[in-house]
């Protein structure tokens, strides 16, 4: 139910300013939307699940039906239609953060309109409409992979990036669908799959964004950790040096990408038996971290974590 924002069915019942009066926000857009979902239910065709989240239930013939209908249409119905499905799913998700535990379970009931949209919808998108379903959906593979469901934020990934492919390989939702499969590739220990992706998302981002540009700088920072992943040490040093350099002249010294790169190059300089100077560069992000991040912040607890690793060393092996 909580796809169903009236102010966002408004456009579809009414034109100009009568569609707020019919149907909009507060009780009355409220009770035109339970009188709407009344009709097919007392026939049969919805049902209603009281739970702790309610929810609209349709039977699949309905489903197939209604969707097959709305293909068949005249050209001029569909467009609003499908604009109204993916803004009701935007809606949804802008209330939700991905990075945040307690919204999970809400991310993972919006993961079969996720899929329904990307599977049968996207194909009769406007362009404007595409890019808003694959930031929609980059942001649910976010939540996938956070928690734990790589295989479903692999597949929903893989669907943007399929359903983005007339837009262009420089497209910039395109390039961040891309990037977020490199993500959940990455996240199954796929690591050089993971590093191929990443250098085409990156290759192409120089084009696109730019060599300064935040997007660009974060793929070139996942880049380097997927070579160190794979051994490469000296590599990977070379390579985050470099977009650590970057980092501090575009976003600065204090911000969180900086300092998460700054993390990585301590962590593959100690990989490197660099044990003492590695640990003085963790201490110092850390001070770092705790103030501007916050103590319980997990790039804080991660930095924490190894540094307490290295000094746990003895000291003749540091």
């Amino acid at each position: 139910m909580d796809l169903l924002r009236t102010e966002s069915l408004a456009a579809l019942r009414a034109q100009g300013d009568e569609a707020e009066a019919l149907f909009g926000e507060g009780p009355a857009g409220q009770r035109m939307l339970r009188d709407d979902l009344q009709s097919p239910a007392a026939v049969g065709l919805v049902d209603f699940a009281d739970a702790v989240d309610p929810a609209v239930i349709t039977h699949p013939v309905v489903t197939d039906v209604s969707r097959t209908r709305l293909l068949g249409a005249a050209d001029g119905c569909r467009p609003p239609i499908a604009c109204a499905a993916v803004g009701l799913l935007d809606a949804a998700a802008r209330a939700i953060d991905h990075q945040n535990p307690v919204d999970w379970p809400a991310w993972h009931r919006l993961t079969p309109h996720v899929t329904a949209l990307l599977e049968w919808l996207a194909a009769y998108l406007d362009d404007a409409s595409l890019e808003t379903l694959l930031a929609v959906t980059v942001r649910t593979t976010k939540a996938e992979r956070r928690s734990g469901k790589l295989a479903t934020a692999e597949k929903h990934a893989s669907l943007a990036t399929t359903a983005g492919g007339h837009l262009g390989d420089r497209n910039a939702a395109v390039l961040t669908a891309r990037y977020a499969l490199g993500q959940v590739v990455a996240a199954q220990g796929r690591n050089r799959a993971a590093e191929q992706l990443y250098r085409q998302v990156f290759t192409l981002q120089q084009g696109v964004l730019g060599g300064d540009h935040p997007d660009t700088l974060n793929t070139r920072h996942h880049l380097a950790t997927m070579i160190y992943y794979q051994g490469r040490y000296d590599e990977a040093e070379s390579m985050y040096r470099q977009v650590l350099a970057d980092l501090r002249r575009v976003l600065g010294d204090e911000h969180p990408a900086t300092l998460a790169a700054r993390d990585n190059l301590a962590r593959v300089t100690g990989l490197q038996g660099r044990h003492r100077e590695a640990e003085q560069m963790f201490r110092e992000v850390l001070v770092e971290q705790e103030k501007l991040l916050g103590g319980q912040h997990p790039d804080t607890v991660r930095t924490r974590a190894r540094l307490e690793r290295i000094t746990a060393r003895p000291k003749a092996a540091r």
